[in-house]
């Protein structure tokens, strides 16, 4: 089973990796150590990833630059999707039936969980 992570969980996660902050999420932190090891994946939004940019302050463009190598990087060492806003999540985003009881953000996470675990019964169909 796949996580995806919404925005405060991205922001604990990437405070983990960036800052040493320990996250205080017990379930959040089992998500990333078993990602870490590689046995369950965890996804992320670039959206969400996005929003979190837009508010942390830089020194200058090389530490920006640093921080976005590093996070398309994570692939590399730990068990992570990075869900890009492309067709595929555009089209089945547009088959949704939107839910206006949840946030846009949880509408965006819940669509980015159910099509890594192939869980397409929220999708209208022609």
């Amino acid at each position: 089973m796949i996580t995806c992570l919404d925005q405060t969980q991205l922001l604990n996660f990437l405070n983990y990796k960036f800052k040493n902050v320990i996250i205080e999420d017990e379930p959040l932190f089992f998500a990333c150590d078993q990602a870490e090891q590689w046995i369950n994946p965890i996804s992320v939004l670039t959206y969400l990833f996005a929003r979190i940019l837009e508010n942390e302050k830089f020194d200058n463009c090389d530490d920006l630059e640093a921080y976005l190598n590093t996070f398309y990087e994570f692939p590399n060492y730990l068990k992570l999707v990075i869900q890009e806003f492309d067709y595929k999540y555009i089209t089945n985003l547009f088959k949704t039936v939107r839910n206006e009881e949840v946030s846009l953000e949880e509408q965006l996470v819940e669509l980015q969980s159910d099509m890594t675990n192939n869980e397409y019964s929220n999708l209208i169909r022609y």
